[in-house]
This record gives structure tokens, sequence and C-alpha cells, in this order.
């Protein structure tokens, strides 16, 4: 896909982020989830894929508690949208691969998501629970992931994320 600019999500983008998250999910969830989100002012990284015509793709991360350790500095990934008329194309990828690199230059430590196993290893992704963590949240088709981004997973961080 060309002409495509990846960058910060900006207060102006909530709107027009609203219209992409509605289009790319039913049911519309995840666009509550982000406004929520956004009205608490628990959004940490938020970054678009863009093209002249509009925003094509989002992803987000928030910071995730450990009860464990609390001071750790852990994110949660989540959602991640593209477009319709916009899949197949690496879009998302690309998204992806620039996303974690923001959040690594953030000082967090992993990365965490709820997804397909088969898709998100490709970015280094490893099941949560070879790691001995887990969750109160099991949706059909997904596992809790997890991501190191400075050098090893954390291994401290009990057993509940």
């Amino acid at each position: 896909m060309k002409d495509v600019l990846i960058r910060l999500e900006q207060p102006e983008d909530a709107q027009p982020l609203d219209a992409l998250l509605k289009a790319s999910f039913p049911g519309h969830f995840e666009a509550r989830l982000v406004r929520t989100l956004r009205q608490s002012s628990r959004l940490y990284l938020g970054m678009v894929a863009q093209q002249a015509a509009g925003l094509l793709a989002f992803l987000l991360f928030t910071p995730v508690r450990c009860p464990a350790r609390p001071k750790a500095r852990l994110l949660g990934l989540g959602p991640v949208a593209v477009t319709p008329a916009a899949r197949g194309q690496g879009l998302g990828t690309r998204l992806l691969r620039a996303g974690l690199s923001a959040a690594r230059d953030t000082g967090a430590e992993a990365v965490f998501v709820q997804g397909d196993s088969g898709f998100y290893d490709d970015f280094g992704f490893v099941p949560a629970a070879t790691l001995g963590l887990e969750t109160l949240w099991h949706p059909p088709g997904s596992e809790l992931l997890i991501k190191p981004l400075q050098g090893t997973a954390p291994r401290d961080l009990g057993a509940s994320v």
C-alpha cells in the first residue's frame, strides 16, 4: 500500500477513529471501549496509518496492572483495527511493527495481547502460560500472549495480570 503515513494518534483523530472502529468491528464494542478509555485518560499510546483520504488503521496500547509488581511497565495491545477496504495488504503488520517499536521506546518491559498465537508469533509474542501467567478473561479462539520489549520476558510477575 503506497503513500501511507504511520504516526501517533492526535486528539483531532477521535471522530475519524470512532468511524474506523465501527467499520472494522461489528457490534461497536471496540469503538465504545476506546471512547471510554479516552474519557478516563487511560489511553497510553495510540498509532494510526493514514492516507490522504483518511485513516486506514489504528492500534492502541494501554497500561496493564500486575498485582505482584505494581510498578512494572507493562502494556496491553488492543484493539488493532484495519478498515475492511485496506485489509490483506500488510498494513496491519506495518502498523503493529511500528507500534511495538514505539512501545519499546517508552521503556515498557513487555506487551500483552489476547489473540491468535498463529498471527502474533510472527511478532515475537509467546503464550503467557509458558511464564506461568494467566488471565481471568478467556475469549474463544484466543489466548494471552506476551512479547518482551527489553530483552527477556519479566519472570517475577506473579500468576495473573
